[in-house]
């Protein structure tokens, strides 16, 4: 097809054996306009891009985070703010999706954005800034937090299930006083 091949393709849209992407290439075709064109239930997700990056929906629906948090992000200095285009649009790179990556999974280890921020701000210090054992201190905090949130739900388990028994064990009555009995402490 001389002179339709279009630019070289950037390395995350290369061809990896076993990969569905495998089968873009004798899928797809170029046409005169430059249109890409894809056979209709082909079950293709296209994610549109500005001229060289994503625009700010893109990134929110890719990453799973939402425009707001997007720019509370980068307020807070855990994002770097995105180049913008002459219209003002925020324009994301790929770049930036990995570290909303990492951002997701700290969050999801319940890490604070400060401490998100911190390690980002460490792991930008020329050598890293020591990342790896702040990243293991934050981590260590976080199991001794759990296994004490984890005792105290131990003890308040404990608690309702002897509560349940103990109400369960008692008859009825019939009151009137404009208030229940029933979760006081019994003796």
């Amino acid at each position: 097809m001389g002179g339709l091949e279009g630019p070289p393709k950037p390395p995350h849209a290369r061809k990896r054996p076993g990969d569905a992407g495998a089968l873009l290439d004798p899928v797809l075709r170029r046409s005169r306009t430059s249109r890409l064109t894809l056979p209709p239930g082909a079950g293709f997700t296209v994610w549109p891009v500005s001229r060289d990056g994503l625009l700010i929906g893109e990134v929110a629906k890719r990453s799973g985070a939402s425009r707001k948090a997007l720019r509370l992000y980068e307020a807070a200095g855990i994002l770097p703010a995105p180049r913008r285009t002459t219209a003002g649009y925020r324009v994301y790179t790929e770049t930036d999706l990995l570290r909303l990556e990492f951002i997701r999974e700290a969050k999801t280890l319940g890490l604070t954005l400060e401490a998100i921020r911190e390690l980002i701000v460490a792991a930008s210090a020329p050598g890293n800034g020591g990342t790896r054992t702040r990243v293991l201190e934050m981590l260590d905090t976080r199991i001794s937090q759990t296994t004490t949130q984890i005792a105290a739900l131990t003890r308040l388990r404990d608690e309702l299930e002897r509560r349940r028994a103990a109400l369960a064990r008692r008859s009825p009555r019939r009151g009137g006083r404009g208030y229940c009995t029933c979760l006081h402490k019994s003796k």
